[in-house]
């Protein structure tokens, strides 16, 4: 009990926009359960990937991390820097950051704009906020 304690704390005293302190803590995170209440800050797992928990919440049965309507709610985390040789890797509903490199179907783009709760995957057509980064090496 008391580690659990000492997790959630952790936890909530990691900046919202340090994904890598939150990916590091995440394996010490309980798994997210249906009937919880989760504060705003907190990290919990489902289905193998990390989520930050971005406005407190009342977790039910059909409204789980990654699942439609969510966004608002759980965000993944990906503690990748965003670098063009560290890109990170894009996940449906990640908050993306303008200038940082994202991988998706095996290829890099950079992000021409900030995109929270992004639901436009690198190279949708018709996304100008996308710029696919030709491999010059």
């Amino acid at each position: 009990m008391l580690q659990a304690m000492q997790v959630r704390a952790a936890a909530l005293a990691i900046p919202a926009a340090d994904d890598a302190a939150a990916f590091t803590l995440a394996p010490l995170c309980k798994m997210w359960a249906a009937n919880t209440h989760y504060d705003a800050l907190e990290i919990v797992n489902h289905e193998g990937r990390p989520y930050r928990v971005v406005q407190a919440v009342d977790s039910l049965e059909h409204q789980m991390p990654g699942s439609a309507g969510m966004l608002a709610i759980y965000r993944p985390i990906d503690p990748a820097p965003g670098t063009r040789e560290e890109p990170k890797t894009f996940y449906f509903g990640m908050d993306v950051k303008e200038g940082l490199y994202y991988t998706s179907a095996g290829k890099l783009y950079l992000a021409k704009a900030d995109l929270p709760a992004c639901t436009y995957a690198p190279g949708t057509a018709g996304v100008w906020q996308w710029e696919e980064v030709a491999d010059t090496e």
